[in-house]
């Protein structure tokens, strides 16, 4: 670990001062970059940031294909530069201004690598064409190369940028270490603990036989890739047992899924008004005397807004999302429902179930309900708290064995935007997203990486986290995805229980990024 550290000290150090001009010898002239129209920008140095114009007449050789991948690379670096310049706010909370910026460098090189495409038809090296994005001269912001190959932070940047740069880039490599390092602890607090035998643990002799009689099991790919993916053997164990029961029910007995597309996520509650829980649809509760009733809905970006129509008799409504996470309804509407009028007692048989977990007969109270319609003040809703929607079924589950589960990594995301389905492109990247992970699958390597959406500057941003680097997409029109560059998946593959627990052994691949279509 040490060693790891020092050498990204050094790569740090190597890239802060290649930002810094100190070791590449930067002319006089280089220097004195034009710098845009003075403007009020937020942050306010995103006025030091060169226009499109700028950045392809920089990039502007004699050989027109080679301007086209120094002018793509230039664009995507700056567009880079923006993101990692805004921190920690990268990730949830970029502003408008940013966004805007980003949206051009990004629309401008998608542009370039289209006309490419037409020009010069065909593999280019290694990549089936110039629109994958990736190139001999692109570098990710953690690469001490970063930005060397077209000599961008000195033709195009100012000396006080590249110096905010270079701190923020060391910033990012001292969290990453420090990730790096709590996750050791982790995993070496792990093991201890894993190391009792006794009856109640999970790698008892009792409970190791259940386990490792489940894995093995012919139709157990799906939990053996739940082990790879970072789940406990137990949870994995019983997981794939709770699918049977899915299938042979025909009851969603799991861990939610989100639908395809653009969705919503968390509890917004007005000020003595409605509730509404987004989970499958969309539960409106608290409407005057109305039971809670699921209806459909749709996001739909729109004019820098995002806008979600729910689908409601007998009138439609549309509920706004604010800058500060909040929704904003129409104000009064009529909404058709049903109330309890009433109970009624019906008589219940025994189950034919063995104790203990048949009942016996009885008799049990059931509503009796009347369609009504209610007036409902559907004004301001602030978030009030998580979907509950994972989890339940598996740690009931778990209960039969008497192994309790930490279940933090399948908690529900914060309430906002979340986007569902699969998505895969011509460089081998697949991408399912579910409520709280995006699952990478590159060849035989998968992992598990959170991520976010957000709205910014017109645009729809997923961006998701993987290890110490941010891998960004834009949401397209037709719900495809578009990126640039590559990822690197480091997953691994599971080679058998132990008495210390699941073995592993590494796995790892790179795919371009590029277009991600949706399946």
């Amino acid at each position: 670990m040490l060693g790891h550290m020092a050498r990204n000290a050094k790569a740090i150090a190597y890239l802060a001062a290649l930002i810094l001009g100190t070791s590449v010898g930067a002319s006089a002239q280089t220097q004195k970059t034009p710098a845009p129209a003075a403007q009020a920008q937020n942050p306010a140095y995103l006025k030091e940031f060169p226009s499109v114009e700028q950045v392809l007449t920089a990039e502007t050789t004699s050989d027109p294909k080679l301007t086209a991948l120094l002018q793509m690379t230039a664009l995507s670096e700056l567009y880079e530069l923006v993101r990692v310049l805004a921190g920690p706010r990268q990730f949830r909370n970029l502003t408008q201004d940013e966004g805007h910026v980003m949206a051009a460098y990004r629309s401008a090189q998608n542009k370039i690598a289209a006309d490419s495409d037409k020009a010069w038809p065909g593999p280019q090296g290694n990549w089936k064409r110039f629109s994958l994005g990736i190139n001999d001269h692109y570098y990710w912001p953690s690469d001490p190369r970063f930005g060397s190959d077209t000599q961008l932070f000195q033709k195009l940047l100012p000396v006080d940028i590249r110096a905010k740069l270079a701190d923020e880039l060391t910033r990012e490599g001292q969290v990453h270490e420090a990730f790096l390092k709590k996750q050791a602890e982790e995993d070496a607090r792990f093991k201890a603990a894993q190391s009792d035998t006794g009856p109640g643990s999970l790698m008892s002799p009792s409970n190791l036989a259940i386990v490792n009689k489940i894995l093995g099991m012919k139709d157990s790919a799906g939990a053996r890739r739940c082990l790879e993916l970072g789940h406990s053997a137990m949870e994995c164990a019983t997981g794939g047992f709770i699918n049977g029961l899915s299938s042979f029910t025909g009851l969603d007995m799991g861990r939610a899924h989100l639908r395809p597309g653009l969705s919503m996520t968390g509890i917004y509650k007005a000020i003595n008004g409605p509730v509404i829980d987004f989970e499958n649809d969309l539960q409106l509760s608290s409407c005057g005397q109305l039971v809670s009733d699921g209806h459909s809905y749709s996001v739909e970006p729109r004019n820098g807004q995002i806008l979600i129509h729910v689908q409601s008799n007998p009138q439609p409504f549309t509920l706004v999302m604010g800058p500060d996470g909040k929704l904003s309804g129409p104000g009064i509407i009529a909404v058709e429902g049903k109330v309890v009028v009433g109970h009624r007692t019906v008589y219940v048989p025994a189950s034919p179930d063995p104790a203990p977990y048949g009942t016996p007969a009885h008799n049990s109270s059931v509503a009796i309900y009347a369609p009504k319609t209610e007036r409902c003040q559907i004004g301001v809703l602030a978030p009030t708290g998580s979907s509950v929607t994972l989890g339940s079924a598996t740690a009931a589950t778990l209960s039969m064995f008497g192994q309790p589960i930490d279940t933090a990594r399948d908690q529900a995301p914060p309430p906002g935007l979340r986007i569902g389905g699969e998505y895969a492109g011509q460089g081998g990247l697949k991408i399912a997203f579910e409520i709280a992970d995006a699952i990478l699958d590159c060849g035989e390597a998968h992992a598990a990486r959170p991520y976010s959406v957000q709205a910014s500057g017109g645009q729809i941003l997923v961006s998701i986290q993987n290890g110490g680097a941010l891998v960004p997409f834009t949401v397209q029109p037709n719900g495809s995805l578009t990126g640039s560059g590559a990822v690197d998946v480091a997953g691994r593959v599971f080679t058998g229980m132990t008495s210390s627990g699941p073995a592993f052994a590494p796995k790892n691949a790179r795919c371009s990024v590029g277009a991600l279509a949706r399946k």
